[in-house]
């Protein structure tokens, strides 16, 4: 039955081999998808929701192809023989999406299952009913009481819609000011083409067929493209939390990803962000601070907030990358400051899940070192160390294990702390 929709990031975490880290040189990014689409579909919907999708797409090109064959080859109708062509370039469309997502994951993205959608619609369209067209005379639509309300109400909506999205993207070209003016020019030109483009084709179906089911239709599509805007504002918004945060600027990055978290309240990257700012920035003084996301009236330390975000992240991901890690940076900065015992068991805790996730970062590693020197435990420090030169369990190819053997950051501690032994 697999593990659900858009699962496949939260388990692959417990299934990645240690070899991967050190081919893709990274410890902070998370695989969200299998770059196979028919892989994903088969480790999150399991056997039941491949054999759904793939009936369907045998269907859909099954029935393009017997409709092809008979009309374009059996009758003498032009017209006919149009459509069995169109359908024919609809369908080698279609079939190269799928080709493609043999090493892509285009149909999980808007762009790709956008595309992928409107080529299935005209393939099942085209495959159904007679080629052959009757065109029949056609009465002017009269349009009533009711069409006209609804229609203005739309109108309405339509309105405010791409009003609001204009003053966004307005805002957003202030973010990334630092963007060349050239650059800026074409995002406005190719932004107002397609505001332009929607608008007219808004009005015109609405005032073509005079009926209200199309402006039901389109005012529904009008809702669902804000919410789609909705998500490009919160990417848009994060990408400007991360250049800030690079530049050192936490206060605003926080703000920034405050307002991402308005518009992806589920999206775990972005509490994750905002717990570890708050770990570097660690400001124990309680205030309030409505613009970086706390709640009215109420009052916190940087240490509560960061828990508060780490705790988010858990909830919604608890696969995450590096959040076990940075959780026992904070604990570890919370024992330092405040003292205590259980800090220090719950940052050694959460370092050593970390290594679970990803036993190759050397950074958890120094850390459960250093934990180890605040108490002034000269010999764990020095097995946590020895035990990253020995390399992760599994690991046997030696142009992986002289990373570890030869980190010379492990080598300078572990020879200090052998005259300390």
């Amino acid at each position: 039955l697999g593990r659900g929709a858009g699962s496949f990031f939260m388990q692959y975490p417990h299934y990645k081999k240690p070899q991967i880290f050190y081919i893709e040189q990274l410890h902070n990014a998370q695989t969200r998808h299998a770059e196979n689409h028919y892989l994903e579909l088969l480790s999150t919907l399991g056997l039941s929701g491949f054999a759904l999708f793939l009936w369907a797409a045998v269907y859909l090109l099954f029935g393009a192809y017997k409709k092809f064959k008979a009309y374009s080859l059996n009758t003498a109708d032009a017209r006919a023989k149009q459509r069995a062509y169109l359908l024919l370039a609809y369908a080698m469309a279609l079939i190269s999406v799928y080709i493609h997502n043999f090493a892509d994951i285009s149909l999980h993205l808007v762009s790709g299952g956008f595309f992928a959608a409107v080529f299935a619609a005209a393939v099942f369209n085209l495959s159904r009913g007679p080629m052959e067209v009757k065109v029949k005379a056609v009465e002017p639509a009269r349009a009533g009481a009711l069409f006209y309300a609804s229609g203005i109400a739309a109108l309405c909506l339509f309105g405010f819609i791409i009003t609001y999205i204009i003053k966004d993207f307005y805002v957003m070209t202030l973010v990334n000011a630092k963007v060349p003016l050239l650059f800026l020019a074409a995002y406005w030109a190719f932004f107002i083409c397609i505001i332009c483009a929607a608008a007219y084709a808004f009005v015109k179906v609405i005032f073509k067929y005079k009926k209200t089911a199309p402006v039901f239709i389109l005012s529904a599509a009008a809702a669902v493209m804000l919410l789609g805007w909705f998500s490009l504002k919160a990417d848009n918004y994060l990408a400007a939390a991360t250049m800030l945060a690079e530049q050192g600027r936490q206060n605003e990055a926080l703000q920034y990803y405050a307002r991402a978290a308005k518009y992806k309240p589920y999206e775990s990257s972005i509490n994750l962000f905002r717990g570890i700012l708050l770990t570097e920035r660690f400001d124990t003084a309680r205030t309030n601070k409505p613009l970086e996301g706390d709640g009215k009236g109420r009052l916190y330390n940087d240490l509560q907030r960061a828990q508060l975000y780490f705790d988010k992240t858990r909830r919604l991901n608890p696969a995450e990358p590096l959040l076990y890690y940075h959780l026992g940076s904070l604990q570890r900065k919370a024992a330092l400051h405040y003292g205590g015992e259980d800090y220090y068991k719950a940052a050694q805790a959460s370092l050593k899940y970390a290594l679970e996730f990803d036993p190759v970062f050397e950074s958890i590693y120094f850390q459960l070192a250093n934990l180890a020197l605040d108490k002034n435990d000269y010999r764990q420090a020095y097995d946590w160390l020895t035990l990253y030169k020995r390399g992760p369990a599994g690991v046997t190819e030696p142009q992986y294990l002289n990373r570890h053997a030869q980190n010379p950051t492990a080598n300078a501690h572990l020879n200090a702390l052998a005259q300390k032994l």
